[in-house]
Formats: structure tokens, C-alpha cells, sequence
């Protein structure tokens, strides 16, 4: 079963931190295509193996991935998403090419009312029908709204039986940092830890498995990003013992989807400072070697810094309009000092819904989408921290 958990393990990963995502410019880019690489070990050297396409449906949700083979052009694999009434992937199906596309494994994904994940269970395709094989319960978050901990159960027949808790564990900057399964009687099965660059993103995590006192390496994955932190490059590694060997690498191509992108203005990372261009503008600025979205790395700028006697008293900011039906406004004074700052939108309960790294004193807006009607806090930190409420009817 050991071959069966390092893939539930991926599987966990993509699905659980992607259930709520933040709507902001991020969310309007996707995946095109990408190359994959295989690792010659003989001349220890990338090779290029497959391609992988694609394709996307209503409202721009993610149909289907499939990979084809660069010497023969023939499909490899494929796999197909299906989603609820609320637009929530719902089910996760695998194929296999042989003269037509043959199904391998799904995921069966439910949610609560909170639209966190409650089930998801696990199935291979047998003798035309499916057969079950692990159930994964995400049985408790913590108050910020992150998973902390899911029993995973394998089937036996003709039931469920519970085989290890899989327990999640967060910086204070809210990142996952490591997860932790025990088996029954308390005994250690596998940890996966991930590393962070110093501006956020995720350039590392792997798995081991315990053995006696130790633990053995089973895989690594390996992100790379540009300069706006898109994910360019991932470089995949088995393990054996306490070493790593690299096994295949995939570079992505993205796009932006500028048509249904609302706002109109967008960020760029222009000489390492994040200005905000019009759309007329974008195209100009790829070509001399921009990136849309904020710089990852914010470069030292020359303008003038906040000293402690210019802290102001009160919000250096206004919020409208307030109440608010498709969409809030911050505006900045401008004649406040310029400095980098986050603004947040959080729930009653303080729970961080939409983030948003401000690099000077432009207006930002941040459209309803999904948010319920109700009571919202807009907190901006910097120097110092201020929130006001906001009302969204």
C-alpha cells in the first residue's frame, strides 16, 4: 500500500490548500501547456518525453489535462474535472491511452457547509465498475480555517477501517510547514515538511517514511517562480535512503485571461517595482521583459520612507463605497509617506479571506465575487495597523 499513500499524499496537497482561493488578479492566470522532462542517468542530462495540454470550460474551470508523447504525438494519460452546482471540483477522474481512453482511478470530493473539504474518497476502476480503496475525513480545522488533521481509512470489502491520522502544522505567518501521520498505537508512519523563500512562496517539500529511529526520503518536489512569482518550473525526486535523485522536470506556460480580468488597471513587475499599468499597456511591457503581477522581490525604493514622527494618527486611508454591493474601494491618502504594506479582508471572526502586498499609495479594489452579504473587516498593515468594518449587502 506504500505506492498508494505517496500518491494520496500529492493528491492531499493539491486539493485541501486550493478549496478557497484568494479572487485577486492571481486568480486570472492559467495553465496552457507544458513540457516534460525525464532524466537520463546515463548522460545525466534532461530529455524531453511528453507534453502536457490544458483545456478549460465554463467559466473558465479546468476540463481536463492531457499528456501526449513529443516522439509520437500519441496521448499518454488524461485527467478530467467535473464540478458541483456551487462550482466546486467534485469529482477528479484518471485515464490511461490504449486505442481509447480507459479510466484508472477518481476522487470523490464532498464539502461542508463552510465549503472546506469533508470527504474524499478514493476509488479504482476494476472489472467495469468502481471499487473502493481509502476515504479520507477532514475531521478538524483550526480557527483561522486551515486543516489541521484528516483520518484516512482503507476498505476492506466490506467497510471502512480507520489506518492513520494525518495532522497539519502552521508558521505564524499561517504557512503550512509540516504534516505528521500516525498509525494506530501512536506509531510514526510518514512527516512532509516544506520550505519557504523569504517572500512567501513555496520552493520546497518532500516526504519520508519512518523506519525505526529514522527516516527514509520518497519524494521531493522542487518549485521555481519569475519575478512575479508565478510557478514556472517544478523538478521531481525520488528518494533512497537519505538521498535524492531527480526524475522528471515540467516547465509551465501561462497565460492571463485580460478579458474577463475587472479591473482597469493591472500589476506589472517593471525593473523590480511593481507599477500598475493600463491594459493598453501590457503588451509593451512583456515585450521589454515585464511580468504581470507584483514583484515576488520588492527592489529598494528611493521614496521617501515613514519615520516614526509621521506615523499618522488615524487611517491613512478611506473605504468606499460602505455599504458596498459588487465591489469596495480603498483609496490612500496621498499625501501620506509611501510605504510597502498588506491589506487584508477578513470575516468577523478575523479569518483572512482576500490578501494583497501594496507597494504605494494607489487605490485598490476588491470586487465581491463570492462574498456572502454581511459584516467585513479591511485591515492594513504597515508601520502600523489600522481596520476599519465594511458592510457588503
Amino acid at each position: 500500500m506504500k505506492k498508494v499513500f505517496i500518491c494520496l499524499i500529492i493528491l492531499f496537497l493539491g486539493l485541501t490548500l486550493n478549496a478557497k482561493e484568494d479572487l485577486s488578479y492571481k486568480n486570472y492566470f492559467r495553465s496552457d501547456s507544458g513540457l516534460v522532462y525525464i532524466m537520463d542517468e546515463v548522460t545525466n542530462s534532461w530529455v524531453l518525453s511528453s507534453r502536457e495540454e490544458y483545456f478549460y470550460g465554463v467559466k473558465g474551470r479546468l476540463d481536463s489535462i492531457i499528456w501526449k508523447s513529443i516522439k509520437s504525438g500519441t496521448n499518454l494519460n488524461k485527467t478530467e474535472y467535473l464540478y458541483n452546482e456551487e462550482g466546486l471540483l467534485s469529482i477528479e477522474t484518471y485515464y490511461s491511452w490504449n486505442e481509447k481512453w480507459i479510466p484508472s482511478s477518481r476522487n470523490l470530493i464532498s464539502y461542508d457547509d463552510n465549503h472546506n473539504y469533508s470527504e474524499i474518497v478514493v476509488q479504482t476502476y476494476g472489472t467495469n465498475n468502481w471499487v473502493n480503496l481509502v476515504l479520507q475525513k477532514y475531521t478538524k480545522y483550526n480557527i483561522t480555517g486551515s486543516l489541521a488533521e484528516f483520518q484516512m481509512f482503507e476498505w476492506n470489502y466490506t467497510d471502512w477501517v480507520y489506518h492513520l491520522t494525518d495532522y497539519w502544522f502552521y508558521n505564524e505567518r499561517g504557512q503550512l510547514i509540516k504534516r505528521l501521520a500516525f498509525l494506530t498505537d501512536s506509531i510514526p508512519y510518514y512527516q512532509i515538511l516544506y520550505k519557504y523563500d523569504k517572500n512567501g512562496l513555496r520552493t520546497k517539500m518532500y516526504a519520508q517514511f519512518a523506519s525505526g529511529n529514522s527516516w527514509n526520503n520518497s519524494w521531493l518536489q522542487d518549485f521555481q517562480y519569475n519575478e512575479c512569482g508565478i510557478q514556472t518550473v517544478e523538478i521531481d525526486y525520488y528518494g533512497s535512503g537519505t538521498d535524492w535523485f531527480p526524475e522528471n522536470k515540467t516547465v509551465t506556460s501561462t497565460s492571463f485571461d485580460l478579458k474577463t480580468f475587472p479591473d482597469k488597471k493591472i500589476p506589472v513587475c517593471h525593473n523590480g517595482h511593481t507599477i500598475y499599468i493600463s491594459k493598453n499597456s501590457l503588451k509593451a511591457h512583456l515585450g521589454h521583459g515585464d511580468c504581470i503581477g507584483e514583484c515576488a522581490s520588492e527592489k529598494d525604493s528611493d521614496k521617501q520612507e515613514c519615520t516614526d514622527k509621521e506615523k499618522p494618527k488615524k487611517p491613512p486611508f478611506t473605504v468606499y463605497p460602505n455599504p458596498a454591493k459588487e465591489k469596495i474601494t480603498i483609496k490612500f491618502d496621498k499625501d501620506e509617506c509611501t510605504e510597502s504594506k498588506k491589506v487584508e479582508l477578513t470575516d468577523f471572526y478575523g479569518k483572512i479571506l482576500r490578501s494583497y502586498n501594496i507597494k504605494d499609495n494607489n487605490d485598490l479594489t476588491i470586487y465581491k465575487n463570492s462574498l456572502h452579504s454581511g459584516k467585513y473587516y479591511i485591515r492594513v498593515t504597515g508601520k502600523e495597523v489600522f481596520s476599519t468594518v465594511v458592510i457588503i449587502e
